[in-house]
């Protein structure tokens, strides 16, 4: 039986609004699948999920920004210092945690010398002055033991200062030696010797405390 124009028609009918339904159930369930993809994402130290992936703030990493920021991320180093693992590596002449501090500037100024020579029970007690040098690595020791007119040269690495073998006044007496400073008493404590020709050299053990 041929299909007359109104049955025609109506299936036409049928078909659209069966393609619409299809249709809006293929919309439907395609959105419901591509809407939430941070629902199953939690991003840490205050980083946002954005379509499915944490945008992280404050220099933290990771899938999930839970990696700490790096200090060389976070930090520039001063006067020339360079970064690496997490930690400022100075030139010479400088300190700190960011190379921000003149590093012989700690040794300058007045000092209040306790000596002792070792292996006797001599004790010595006198003042002393450090001064700036030409050089950034550079002091002058004023009086040292109390024995030399002329000032010592002595150079600065971070927290050490150094005496090479030199005589200040005349070529017979010497004085070399080394001393750390210990920021937590803001003193010097020193190993240093002199040479009183003849005489073999006398070693010294001081400690020095800042004015």
């Amino acid at each position: 039986m041929i299909p007359n124009a109104d049955s025609m028609k109506n299936l036409s009918y049928i078909l659209v609004a069966a393609l619409l339904v299809l249709s809006t159930f293929s919309l439907v369930t395609y959105t419901s699948c591509n809407t939430d993809k941070c629902k199953d994402i939690s991003c840490k130290n205050g980083g946002a999920c954005n379509g499915g992936t944490c945008a992280c703030t404050g220099g933290y990493k990771g899938a999930f920004c839970q990696i700490p920021p790096d200090f060389c991320d976070l930090n520039t180093c001063l006067n020339g210092g360079t970064c690496a693992n997490s930690t400022c590596n100075c030139p010479a002449g400088y300190d700190g945690t960011l190379c921000e501090n003149e590093a012989r500037t700690k040794f300058l100024g007045g000092w209040l010398a306790t000596d002792h020579v070792t292996g006797t029970t001599i004790n010595v007690n006198y003042s002393s002055l450090i001064t700036a040098g030409t050089a950034l690595t550079e002091v002058k020791i004023m009086n040292i033991n109390g024995q030399f007119s002329n000032p010592i040269n002595a150079t600065v690495n971070g927290g050490t200062i150094n005496i090479a073998l030199q005589s200040p006044d005349n070529p017979g007496k010497t004085v070399q030696g080394v001393g750390t400073y210990d920021a937590t008493t803001n003193s010097i404590n020193w190993i240093y010797a002199i040479t009183y020709p003849p005489n073999p050299s006398v070693v010294h053990e001081a400690a020095w405390q800042g004015n």
